[in-house]
């Protein structure tokens, strides 16, 4: 019963991540080419919009936004999603973690990092206050050439492209590729820079009638997960 229940969820989530992998990533690369870009840079760019500029702050981003309007749409439907569905595009669509964790699940246990000394949330915080202040105070060169948002997809598209391979063999290209390594092929369970902390409790939702025997299954799975806190929501059959 255990190994159908994990089974059932990982493949439902994993061709869910195809599917945004294929819709954002090369060879096919469907959305960016919406918006005549082969890559996440450039129109699609979900961080380039919001860079000062010296016309003035509100001014400035206004023409960001109309220059970048693709990028910034982008932003503002996954935070529409985020609001009323939680992190369903993380867990389920973002190309970018879910190529890491894909990765990550073809290199041996043995070879990979435990980065659970590290306290997820503040590492995707401080990541994040780079991101965004990079671009405020005139630096975002630096987090653009490490952004993993431009790592991936020139990693996917480097069979094809060859001035993705001259980036990914640059000082910068290798940079950006060790940080992905470190923090998402190479970390245990996949992309710890996007892990929930382990130490808050997982909501779990449950029917009041639900066979006690898949819920202890599901709590093994939450277990192998290296959660330690559960909180349980129980709910009637309507």
């Amino acid at each position: 019963m255990k190994t159908t229940v994990i089974k059932k969820h990982l493949n439902k989530r994993y061709l869910t991540i195809l599917i945004g992998m294929v819709l954002f990533l090369s060879p096919f690369a469907v959305i960016p080419q919406i918006a005549g870009e082969v890559n996440m840079c450039g129109t699609v760019c979900p961080r380039m919009f919001f860079i000062l500029s010296p016309t003035g702050i509100v001014s400035g981003i206004k023409n960001n936004i109309q220059a970048m309007w693709f990028g910034a749409s982008l932003v503002g439907v996954i935070l529409l999603i985020t609001f009323f569905m939680g992190r369903l595009w993380c867990s389920h669509f973002c190309p970018i973690g879910g190529t890491s964790e894909i990765v990550s699940r073809f290199i041996p246990e043995r070879l990979k990092i435990n980065l659970s000394f590290m306290h997820a949330p503040s590492f995707r915080y401080a990541y994040l206050f780079v991101f965004v202040a990079g671009s405020l105070i005139g630096i975002g060169g630096i987090a653009c050439k490490l952004c993993n948002f431009r790592v991936i997809p020139f990693m996917a598209g480097s069979p094809f492209v060859p001035g993705y391979r001259t980036y990914l063999l640059s000082s910068a290209g290798i940079a950006g590729l060790f940080t992905m390594a470190l923090t998402g092929f190479f970390a245990k369970n996949g992309r710890h820079y996007c892990n929930s902390d382990k130490s808050l409790p997982i909501l779990i939702r449950a029917d009041r009638d639900i066979v006690l025997q898949v819920f202890v299954d599901v709590l093994d799975i939450v277990k192998s997960l290296e959660f330690r806190k559960v909180s349980l929501q129980t709910e009637g059959k309507r």
